[in-house]
């Protein structure tokens, strides 16, 4: 669906991000009808 690839996407830069002044990510995590 379009709003969890709109998420993904998300997620995957938050992934790459590094910064100090940036929140660091931890992990998600997706059931079948949630994301976390």
């Amino acid at each position: 669906e379009e709003g969890y690839e709109e998420i993904r996407g998300e997620i995957e830069m938050l992934q790459q991000c590094n910064h100090p002044n940036v929140v660091r990510y931890l992990g998600s995590y997706q059931g079948e009808e949630y994301l976390w």
